[in-house]
């Protein structure tokens, strides 16, 4: 429902009361075969009574965020004021900053270290003015959600080879829902897409440098979405998230396109499903050893790009598979330099 949300630790948090919220509510708990229900009735009693403003400025409050865990949560707080006094809540109850994962900076700012997945909850930063005794505050929930084993759920597909149409298009063909889990569509915030990329863990995509060299200080102009078919449908099963930093290969080099490879940071974490989970990576010796070792060796590349010269990009992701070859058969096929360091290349 709009208006509620389902924090960590298994907390009901009412963000903001609406008639159309009030009612019977049950939790059920379970733990094997033993089940436990717990009745309660949220009321409505009306708009509540407003009390005398408080002057209290917040130049930064908190935002409801996810973690993985292991990550340093960091909610931003502060006021202005000489006699403004800052303290933080976890669902209702003061935090207590003695533990030294816990700490509330001078400036107000909650900084949680090597975060779990019991720090999940609401948590509230309270400003009060002791002069004139106010008080302003400000919630945020935020998930700790556990750091997943990507090994053993990555490149896993719902759709299996002989499901794969065999009607091709130019150059490839339609692909399946689901055949490429690790997919990602980067896009501005107006919806116009500008490339693609591969999940890589609940927090990175992998990405072409050159797509995102120049948006490294706007990451708030752009969105990652996955779980797509389509580029040009919302569809159901798809996540959509804010990025929060970029991040490009320090030999990047756009005359040369040398190192053409960079990480997209997601601001939030990604729980894996069959139509989103992440694609392996794995040590280049061992990639040689497992894929390279045997002639006519394929590979698969996806994408919503152009189907033909003289076509726009296609509105359904499409795939091809494309043979691999050694950079020195790369190098008598073309009067440019082919860069590599022994690693064979799709062509």
């Amino acid at each position: 429902l709009e208006g509620l949300l389902l924090a960590g630790n298994n907390t009901l948090w009412v963000k903001e009361m609406d008639v159309s919220l009030r009612g019977n509510y049950t939790c059920r708990l379970s733990a094997g075969r033993s089940i436990r229900d717990i009745h309660f009735k949220i009321t409505y009693g009306g708009p509540s009574i407003v009390k005398p403003a408080c002057d209290i400025v917040l130049r930064k409050i908190p935002g409801d965020l996810s973690f993985t865990r292991g990550e340093t949560i960091i909610l931003p707080c502060e006021a202005n004021g000489a006699h403004v006094a800052t303290h933080w809540t976890r669902n209702q109850l003061q935090l207590r900053t003695g533990a030294s994962r816990v700490t509330i900076l001078p400036i107000g700012f909650l900084t949680i270290n090597d975060s779990r997945p019991e720090d999940s909850g609401v948590y509230a930063c309270v400003t009060t003015d002791v002069a004139k005794n106010c008080s302003r505050s400000f919630s945020a929930a935020v998930v700790v959600m556990p750091k997943s084993k990507v090994q053993e759920v990555c490149g896993r597909t719902s759709v299996s080879n002989s499901e794969q149409p065999a009607e091709r298009i130019s150059g490839g063909q339609d692909a399946r829902k689901g055949a490429h889990p690790w997919q990602a569509l980067l896009r501005y915030r107006n919806g116009d897409p500008f490339c693609s990329g591969s999940l890589v863990s609940e927090r990175y995509v992998l990405t072409a440098a050159h797509c995102v060299e120049n948006l490294r200080t706007r990451t708030a102009a752009i969105e990652v979405a996955l779980g797509k078919l389509f580029i040009d449908k919302e569809e159901p099963e798809e996540i959509v998230t804010d990025v929060r930093d970029i991040r490009i290969h320090p030999n990047y080099r756009l005359v040369t396109v040398d190192s053409d490879i960079a990480l997209v940071e997601l601001a939030d974490h990604i729980s894996f499903n069959k139509l989103i989970s992440p694609v392996c990576l794995g040590q280049s010796e061992h990639v040689e050893r497992t894929f390279f070792a045997h002639p006519k060796t394929k590979a698969v590349v996806t994408g919503w790009g152009r189907t033909m010269s003289s076509r726009s990009a296609s509105s359904r992701l499409q795939e091809v598979e494309v043979p691999i070859h050694a950079p020195d058969t790369c190098q008598r096929s073309t009067n440019f330099t082919v860069r590599g360091t022994g690693a064979k290349q799709a062509k």
